[in-house]
């Protein structure tokens, strides 16, 4: 039976190992009228809480000594129910991509930066614990907790990936502005492609989660005729790819016809953009990544194969959920949002095509964008794709 008493009465278990910050934060919790169990170490709020002392909502810092914050709600989901949905709320002054990612898969109600703003954890504890008595069963009359929806994790997630880009352009922006600095031009040109180069990263991380919420908009994909070769090309002179290819001088080589096929060509386009940057992330420096396209007897296809580590069928399964990327670079770090291809597989979707991955581990990875075939119209089309 789940936790049916008043927000009052609530227990919030608070683990925090800064004694003056647990100190600070039970203190204001109490002021505000809910009860709190604090604990300096998970280990005793884990204890605590598998003994089945109350707990309506969990508060931890991230960075433990012997227990992460991230280890002790991974504990937590394995407990028996209610155990295993309790809303959480993890905070942290340095949280890495690779722990949001984390705590976006445990379900973790809200990611914390510290200082915590006192104010706001209490509006959001009573939010939270509102929330979670406003449901009922039908059946049988009982309260149950709900859980944040997948466009508030997507939003947590895109905002923790745009505060790196986004933070160098406010930094060195204001370095341009003190007006203590004299700059040699030489100098300010410097700081203005570190500036520049942020932009483009914080543009592209946007499109694309943009582009991946807009997938499920339901309008119909618009059909042209284009040369697979001239996409290739356009794909390739795009700054994202061809600043990554020049980085790691990764030679990418086409196999493609001039054929003419009629297809989407934004959405596919904008699919081999992503397969062609996640090979290029993994692909070890001076590579070489081979792009090819062909008819079958029931699709069209283009496929783009790698040199990197390859993956596993489990690593494949999670690279295609959003936000649970497995693709690594050859430094074994994930980088980006994790939306590469969930993304490419909707463009495919939105065609009624379709998105496969090959790979096993050490061997490279080889993706295919499918495409349903439809007429194929003559060479002097008016509608070519220019």
């Amino acid at each position: 039976m789940k936790n049916t008493l008043p927000i009052e009465l609530s227990t919030i278990v608070l683990v925090e190992d800064d004694e003056d910050t647990l100190v600070a934060l039970s203190d204001a919790l109490v002021d505000e009228g809910l009860v709190c169990r604090p604990f300096a170490r998970p280990e005793d709020a884990l204890e605590y809480i598998s003994e089945g002392g109350d707990c309506s909502a969990l508060v931890t810092d991230i960075k433990m000594p012997k227990m992460s914050g991230l280890q002790l709600v991974s504990k937590l989901r394995e407990l028996p129910n209610p155990r295993s949905e309790t809303p959480v709320i993890i905070a942290s002054g340095n949280a890495t991509k690779k722990e949001v990612q984390e705590a976006l898969r445990l379900s973790v109600s809200e990611f914390l930066d510290k200082p915590i703003q006192l104010d706001y954890l209490v509006d959001l504890l009573r939010q939270m614990l509102t929330t979670s008595r406003t449901i009922t069963s039908e059946n049988e009359g009982e309260l149950y907790e709900t859980r944040e929806n997948e466009l508030s994790k997507t939003l947590r997630l895109v905002a923790h990936e745009m505060r790196t880009p986004l933070n160098a352009v406010i930094g060195f922006s204001s370095l341009l502005l003190d007006e203590q600095i004299k700059f040699e031009r030489e100098a300010v040109m410097s700081v203005a492609e570190y500036i520049f180069e942020a932009g483009n990263q914080l543009l592209s991380k946007t499109n694309l989660a943009i582009g991946t919420l807009s997938m499920s908009d339901g309008n119909p994909p618009e059909l042209k005729a284009a040369h697979a070769k001239r996409m290739m090309v356009s794909v390739t002179e795009r700054k994202s790819v061809r600043d990554a290819a020049k980085q790691k001088h990764i030679e990418i080589i086409d196999h493609i016809g001039l054929k003419l096929w009629r297809l989407d060509p934004y959405s596919t386009m904008n699919a081999l953009e992503q397969i062609v940057l996640n090979s290029l992330n993994v692909t070890k420096r001076g590579g070489k990544i081979v792009v090819e396209a062909r008819e079958r007897e029931n699709c069209l296809e283009i496929r783009v194969t790698d040199e990197g580590p390859g993956m596993s069928p489990d690593q494949i399964e999670r690279a295609l959920r959003p936000f649970s990327k497995s693709d690594l670079s050859n430094n074994g770090v994930a980088e980006g949002l994790g939306l590469g291809l969930p993304f490419a597989r909707k463009c495919m979707e939105r065609q009624a095509g379709n998105l496969r991955v090959s790979s096993s581990v050490n061997n490279g990875t080889a993706v295919s964008l499918e495409l349903p075939k439809h007429e194929l119209l003559p060479e002097n089309s008016q509608s070519l794709m220019k």
